[in-house]
């Protein structure tokens, strides 16, 4: 019922009745719930593992050549970074990253090779750059993005928005050269000679993959939200190319000036929170179901534990 509060961020705008910006000043402002929205995302892609498994599936595609494995790490991160906080992104690369390099040297003759710290200092590198270059490819991928957008709205307000869409068309293009010159770097001074094919597995990140299972409703549902919101904030607006001009979908509205980028975060948001869960509408007997315990019953499944413990030790 709390998030329901936030439904006036969301309906205000679409029906026409206040601009995003008036709604969102009565709570905090736009940027903020920007800010949250992006979030929340962020957490719905750890808490249904889809990190691991759009990073897995990237990786599995990289081979074990050292520098295109590099670049499958580093493209990795920089996607997730767009979209998730700098620091999140590398919490989610780093233990795949250690997994390949402890393989590359329990391969090798030691933890201490040459080639394996090469290999594992241009990794640790690869994923600290392009998470920190692709926060800024995007609006939402790095909290100071963000700031710079409300600071230019409020030292000149009648400048045009700073929208997802125009951040993206010129944020995306910086961002993505300077990964390829970061990756470039890196495999110039730390690949140079390095052969990995006949040291790692180059099946480890397939069957990483594999291990994965099957997509489950959640993550499809959430893939799908994530794409769905990422459209919504590209094509808000009218996008102008020369001659050609892709009307955005706001302007099905009344008052499409009404609605900004929180507008969609916040929609995309609340629908993460009341949409339901595949075991929140199947039968128990249902494959796949899953059964959340209250909190009462683990303390009973404990306590009844600990009884059985504690006449095993009786009995012993």
């Amino acid at each position: 019922l709390v998030v329901t509060a936030f439904l006036p961020i969301i309906l205000f705008p679409l029906f026409g009745i206040l601009s995003s910006a008036t709604v969102t000043a009565q709570y905090a402002n736009n940027t903020i719930f920007l800010f949250i929205s992006g979030f929340l995302m962020a957490l719905t892609l750890q808490r249904w593992n889809l990190h691991r498994r759009f990073s897995l599936k990237i990786l599995s595609w990289c081979g074990v050549n050292p520098g295109i494995l590099v670049l499958g790490i580093m493209g990795a991160t920089f996607i997730l970074s767009m979209f998730v906080s700098n620091t999140a992104t590398s919490l989610m690369m780093v233990p795949n990253a250690l997994s390949i390099c402890k393989a590359l040297e329990e391969s090798g003759t030691g933890s201490n090779t040459r080639e394996s710290r090469r290999f594992s200092t241009a990794v640790m590198l690869g994923i600290a750059y392009s998470a920190n270059v692709g926060g800024m490819a995007s609006l939402i991928g790095t909290p100071p993005n963000l700031v710079f957008q409300k600071q230019l709205a409020a030292i000149f307000p009648d400048a045009p928005e700073m929208t997802f869409a125009v951040w993206l068309g010129f944020g995306f293009p910086i961002a993505f050269i300077m990964l390829l010159v970061i990756w470039g770097y890196l495999t110039f001074t730390y690949l140079r000679g390095l052969d990995m094919a006949s040291r790692v597995d180059p099946e480890i990140f397939k069957t990483q993959y594999t291990n994965l299972g099957p997509w489950s409703y959640e993550q499809i549902a959430v893939t799908v939200l994530f794409t769905l919101e990422a459209f919504l904030w590209i094509f808000r607006k009218d996008l102008e190319f020369d001659a050609v001009t892709i009307e955005g979908w706001a302007n099905i509205f009344s008052e499409p000036k009404h609605i900004a980028d929180a507008t969609v975060g916040m929609t995309i948001a609340v629908i993460l929170f009341i949409a339901p869960g595949r075991s929140a509408y199947m039968a128990e007997d249902a494959p796949g179901y899953e059964k959340e315990e209250t909190e009462e019953e683990k303390a009973k499944a404990t306590k009844k534990e600990e009884v059985a413990d504690d006449n095993a030790s009786a009995s012993n």
